[in-house]
C-alpha cells in the first residue's frame, strides 16, 4: 500500500499540467518566430532591403517567415548569403533555448518553504 502511495506521488512529480504545456508551447512558438525574425532580418540587411524582396511589414522590417519564402525563389543564386542567414537563425534559436533552459534550472533549485517547521 505504502509503495502504491509512492509511486503514484512520483509519478504525479513527472506529469505536466495542461497548464505547463500551454506555457511551453507559447515559449516554442515564441522562440522559433524570433529566430525566423532574426534570420529575416539579417538576410534584409545583406541585400540592403531591396524593392527585390517584397514590401515589409512596417518600415524595413519584413514579416518573420519572409526568409522561407526568398530562399524558395533565391537560393540558388545566393546560397552563402542565405546560409550565414540560417546561421544567424540557428544561433539565435540556440540562445533562446539555453536561457529557458537555465531558467528552468534556476526556478527548481529555489528554496521551498517549510511550513511545518515549528
Amino acid at each position: 500500500m505504502i509503495e502504491e502511495i509512492d509511486r503514484n506521488q512520483s509519478s504525479n512529480k513527472q506529469r505536466l499540467t495542461f497548464k505547463q504545456m500551454i506555457s511551453a508551447l507559447i515559449i516554442m512558438i515564441f522562440i522559433i518566430v524570433v529566430s525566423l525574425s532574426t534570420a529575416t532580418q539579417f538576410l534584409a540587411h545583406t541585400f540592403n532591403y531591396q524593392a527585390g524582396l517584397g514590401k515589409p511589414a512596417y518600415n524595413k522590417v519584413y514579416l518573420p517567415w519572409k526568409v522561407i519564402t526568398w530562399r524558395k525563389a533565391y537560393y540558388k543564386e545566393f546560397k552563402k548569403e542565405f546560409d550565414a542567414s540560417f546561421s544567424v537563425g540557428v544561433c539565435t534559436f540556440g540562445g533562446l533555448i539555453a536561457i529557458v533552459f537555465l531558467l528552468k534550472l534556476m526556478w527548481e533549485k529555489r528554496p521551498k518553504a517549510v511550513h511545518d517547521l515549528h
